[in-house]
């Protein structure tokens, strides 16, 4: 069978139809080949995009989380000022209170 293979004669148009077919395969693995490589490309690019897009929510979570802890502290201080100001406020009176009730028993007016 390899022998009728080997001493068939093609024509030219045969010849010309069997090479532009095989160069056509050719071409089409290397477009196979470019458009694998560029899916590859396209994938690494996605991931890449993904991973910082990941890294960006976590930094961003971290911020918000410091953010809600200092706000946290600050309010705590505000509170704690405005509760001392308040008992500040308190032992003042009592103290003025005290004073005048002393003025009044001492020289009795």
């Amino acid at each position: 069978m390899n022998n009728n293979v080997a001493n068939l004669e093609l024509d030219p148009e045969s010849q010309r139809v069997i090479e532009d077919l095989a160069a056509s395969m050719r071409e089409d693995e290397g477009f196979v080949e470019y458009t694998n490589d560029r899916e590859t490309e396209l994938q690494m690019y996605i991931e890449e995009r993904r991973a910082n897009l990941k890294i960006f929510i976590e930094e961003r979570q971290l911020y918000r989380q410091m953010y809600v802890e200092e706000r946290q502290k600050r309010l705590d201080k505000e509170r704690k000022d405005a509760q001392f100001i308040e008992l500040m406020s308190r032992v003042m009176f009592v103290l003025i209170v005290a004073f005048l009730v002393y003025i009044v028993c001492k020289y009795g007016v």
